[in-house]
């Protein structure tokens, strides 16, 4: 038998057909199938790092030098000398202000001797204050010797 048009045959088309159909429904089944194993395998991973690392709060992301120096002063408690007291009462500076020198503060390793014996002094300034405060940081006191700058008053101060 011979065929005299260009159109394929019946047969042939509808297996074609078929075959199209299939191929489709088993790939969208596979991508399914990889979103669900996807899915559980994210899920069961956050709760393996949730139960290891969800209750510490030591972990910190301090990778450069000036962050890790200002975030171990910030981890002591703050004492203050008698001449640090007395120009930061006689400035008016508050808590807020001082406290922004351990999360704003730059240290000036220059100006700094981080390897002083027995306990290692930087020097810090404020970002939008002109104050530089020279800190002695020791086992888990950070000690503050003495605010300098262009913005302290002049004092009656030891």
């Amino acid at each position: 038998m011979v065929q005299t048009s260009l159109e394929e045959p019946r047969p042939f088309a509808r297996r074609t057909v078929r075959v199209r159909t299939f191929a489709r429904n088993l790939l969208s089944l596979k991508l399914i199938q990889r979103f669900k194993y996807y899915g559980v395998g994210f899920i069961l991973g956050a709760g393996l790092v949730y139960a290891l690392f969800g209750q510490r709060t030591d972990i910190s992301c301090n990778y450069f030098p000036n962050a890790r120096v200002l975030s171990h002063l910030r981890q002591g408690t703050v004492e203050y000398s008698d001449s640090a007291a007395c120009k930061i009462e006689c400035m008016e500076l508050d808590s807020t202000a001082m406290a922004g020198f351990w999360w704003y503060g730059d240290v000036d390793f220059r100006a700094s001797d981080p390897r002083r014996e027995p306990f290692g002094r930087y020097s810090i300034e404020h970002a939008d204050l002109a104050i530089h405060v020279l800190v002695e940081n020791r086992d888990s006191i950070s000690f503050v010797l003495d605010i300098t700058g262009n913005d302290v008053k002049e004092c009656d101060c030891p």
